[in-house]
């Protein structure tokens, strides 16, 4: 168990222990389980053995009910129907995650070093200056070619909020809007591209009362368009300001949540993070270089940094470990199906020993043998698809519309997980079938 449970956490990245095996609730409700379960599965072969005429049971002649063949069926087409289900399932959430990853984010994060903001600050009226310098220092790196600050980056969550409104406005229609403090670099060095209007810029004297937007916020307010609302006033922070830019709507969290209104005033203090865009594939001299500048500006503080795509990515680590545990089920799932085919095309072949050997007296070959004992059990599985495809539809539709960005369940998923499920129906009655086929039809019809 210890080993079971130390694979499981592998796959999952969980924590799983066997804490669990000293709860007493656990214990009953195994017990219960135990029990039922055995009553249930000892019910039906009592009664079915006991419908059974003794005279009939002697000379061996336990042939089965109509009702018997119809529930074993039934099973069969259940345990294939969901893992039809299981199959498609798999095959929607592996194509839904890499639909996620090839999207156009809005921005651009490769070769992205991101370095955390210092917690410790010796002297207050001395930071802005501070900062400044450090950035101008990256700046001047070869190895850098754009350096950035701000208050959040992609891939982090914004709980800064604020009341914005338009000026004309009465103060009953001040809506909540996401906040992200920006420096004058940061759209460039992301590739976030403006729709309307400008960026900030060290030119404009003006700009400590001017405002970016993205184009949701655009929308958000009631503007006509991008280029209608640049130009206008806004009430923002409790004061005026005049709306100079608009950028396109990126995805600042995944591609699983629609893009939020966000504001991004100029913070030249910004510092919870610096952007470095990267020229140099010689990453291990880079932070050599950059940590040593870093600590030298900001001494007592760690040297604290992450690679961006894999930053962002991390929000996909859910889906992921939900799409390894659905493989696994699927696995079981198939393989329990596997057993109770075997187990059917086993007592089928059985019942029907003297028939395959009359036909093949009669000159039946063994191809036309294992095609005739093979089409009853691939009607079964062509059955079980059919009933699994309206759940997988309804299931997976569903499971879809909790993201923003999503792929539609296109009918090559049908027919893949029906392939699939065909083909190892097959494997699992073939080898059954072809010794049937095989045998000596004298023997057969002797033991009949």
């Amino acid at each position: 168990m210890t080993l079971g449970i130390g694979a499981f956490n592998r796959l999952t990245e969980s924590s799983l222990n066997l804490g669990f095996l000293m709860d007493s609730v656990f214990w009953l409700s195994v017990s219960g389980v135990l029990i039922v379960g055995s009553l249930i599965a000892g019910l039906y072969p009592a009664f079915v053995l006991s419908s059974y005429r003794p005279v009939t049971v002697l000379k061996g002649k336990m042939s089965g009910n109509q009702t018997g063949h119809l529930l074993r069926k039934s099973l069969v087409v259940f345990q294939f129907a969901a893992s039809a289900t299981l199959i498609a399932s798999t095959i929607i959430v592996f194509q839904q995650l890499a639909h996620m990853k090839k999207i156009d984010l809005g921005f651009d994060m490769t070769e992205t070093l991101v370095i955390r903001g210092p917690e410790v600050i010796a002297v207050d009226s001395l930071f802005q200056s501070t900062n400044n310098a450090f950035k101008e220092e990256l700046s001047n790196k070869a190895s850098i070619s754009h350096v950035a600050a701000s208050s959040n980056v992609p891939g982090d969550e914004i709980f800064w909020t604020n009341g914005i409104k338009r000026q004309e406005e009465t103060d009953d229609k001040f809506k909540i809007i996401y906040n992200a403090g920006v420096d004058y670099n940061y759209f460039e060095t992301y590739q976030i591209d403006i729709v309307a209007g400008r960026n900030y810029g060290l030119s404009f004297s003006t700009d400590t009362a001017a405002l970016v937007l993205n184009e949701a916020a655009v929308k958000y307010l009631g503007f006509q368009n991008n280029e209608a609302a640049v130009g206008q006033k806004v009430t923002f922070w409790g004061r005026p300001h005049t709306l100079v830019g608009v950028v396109a709507d990126y995805n600042q969290m995944s591609a699983k949540a629609e893009v939020a209104p966000i504001a991004f005033p100029l913070t030249t203090e910004a510092s919870n993070y610096y952007t470095l865009k990267l020229e140099s594939g010689n990453y291990q001299s880079v932070f050599n270089e950059v940590k040593n500048t870093y600590q030298s500006f900001f001494p007592g503080n760690p040297f604290d940094y992450f690679f961006l795509d894999q930053f962002y990515n991390r929000q996909y680590d859910n889906d992921r470990k939900f799409s390894r545990v659905f493989t696994l089920f699927a696995a079981f799932a198939i393989f329990v199906a596997c057993l109770g085919l075997f187990g059917l095309s086993s007592f089928n072949t059985l019942n029907r020993s003297k028939e395959i050997g009359i036909r093949k007296i009669l000159g039946a070959s063994v191809p036309n043998i294992v095609q005739m004992l093979s089409k009853e059990f691939l009607w079964l599985v062509l059955i079980a698809n059919l009933v699994a495809w309206p759940a997988i539809y309804w299931l997976m539709n569903n499971w879809l519309d909790n993201f923003a960005t999503r792929i539609s369940v296109g009918v090559n998923v049908f027919i893949i997980s029906t392939l699939v499920v065909l083909f190892i129906a097959l494997a699992t009655v073939s080898y059954k079938i072809i010794v049937t086929a095989l045998a000596n039809p004298v023997k057969a019809i002797r033991t009949e």
